[in-house]
């Protein structure tokens, strides 16, 4: 029984470490492409150019300091929060170990010396409950947090808008376009100017 009750705490214990999650940004720099914002809700999506990027790392480029700050701050204090319930969630294995061996004590001195044994059994079948029941909400608890760190944590309006600013620095068109409708509508717009210029030509040499 003791052998199962440790194996149980050690697969929670290596269970919740892993649930602890850090800043996903990668600092990445801006390459010249446009930025852009797909999906909606809690499905969107940050590009530069075609490539997924981080939310952080999107305002970053985008040059919303104030964005990518408050994201940042964001993320810290889903870190701590993460290490709080870890550390509650390790706190009740220990719980669970001392409450345990506390009423183990007791059923040994009420059986030697009777109810008077029951000041150490109550008070270990308490603390032993209580520590199984917080050790799984809290590593609940730390799990919620870390999948908290990759979800969009602005509205979109702010992206499309902090993207439109940055695309209209770089002469580029409207952050809501996909990249291949937006490759489609500049190769229809180069098509248009050469058979322009051709169509020029054409006046001057007739003239």
């Amino acid at each position: 029984m003791k052998l199962l009750g440790l194996a149980l705490c050690l697969v929670v214990v290596v269970n919740g470490a892993g649930c602890l999650a850090a800043n996903p940004a990668y600092g990445l720099r801006p390459s010249g492409e446009p930025l852009s914002v797909v999906g909606s809700g809690q499905n969107i999506g940050f590009r530069q150019g075609s490539r997924p990027i981080d939310e952080q790392d999107f305002y970053s480029i985008a040059g919303d300091g104030g964005a990518a700050d408050t994201i940042r701050n964001r993320r810290r204090s889903l870190v701590v929060e993460q290490m709080a319930w870890q550390a509650v969630g390790l706190a009740g294995i220990g719980g669970i170990v001392v409450g345990a061996g506390v009423m183990a004590g007791g059923i040994v001195w009420t059986t030697v010396a009777g109810p008077i044994g029951l000041v150490a059994l109550l008070p270990g079948v308490g603390l032993m409950m209580g520590s199984i029941v917080a050790v799984p909400l809290a590593y609940v608890y730390a799990d919620d947090a870390a999948s908290f760190m990759s979800r969009p944590m602005l509205p979109k309006s702010r992206a499309t808008a902090a993207a439109n600013r940055y695309n209209k620095r770089l002469g580029t068109t409207s952050s809501g376009e996909r990249p291949r409708r937006r490759q489609r509508r500049l190769r229809q717009q180069q098509r248009q100017s050469r058979q322009s210029r051709q169509l020029a030509q054409q006046r001057r040499r007739r003239a």
